[in-house]
């Protein structure tokens, strides 16, 4: 299984931007990529072809994430912890799914050639809580 480290991030510090379809475009290519693909892209692009609806959308989180872990054994992560980034993380992913055709058709792909085995899933893990303080002596002018 391949280990991954997924921060809580509170409601209020997520990007939703571009999941909203009133927003365009709706989760945009990097700018770079458009004219001057790399060769890996390519590479990709004339693999992952398949566009199609395959998976329930409510499921991709299920056939990436197999389960609570992570790189460090002894890092635990408590239940809440684990459910509220599942469902967070199950929310992105579905929004990707069923709105961008590149991530539908590289999630049909990865499911194709990997995914569909368990044991190639990921696991999501408590990582390190990275925190900073802000004091008055930030906001003064110099």
């Amino acid at each position: 299984m391949l280990p991954v480290t997924y921060r809580l991030i509170p409601q209020s510090g997520v990007s939703t931007y571009g999941l909203n379809t009133a927003d365009t475009p709706v989760f945009p290519d990097i700018p770079e990529h458009a004219p001057n693909p790399s060769r890996l892209r390519l590479a990709h692009d004339s693999l992952a072809i398949n566009s199609e609806f395959r998976l329930e959308p409510e499921c991709v989180v299920e056939y990436l994430i197999s389960g609570a872990g992570g790189i460090d054994p002894d890092t635990e992560i408590d239940d809440d912890t684990y459910d509220e980034c599942y469902d967070e993380l199950s929310s992105v992913l579905q929004n990707a799914y069923t709105q961008s055709e590149t991530f539908r058709r590289l999630m049909n792909y990865a499911y194709e050639k990997e995914l569909h085995d368990v044991e190639q899933r990921w696991l999501l893990g408590a990582g390190e809580a990275f925190e900073t303080t802000v004091t008055q002596e930030h906001f003064k002018l110099s």
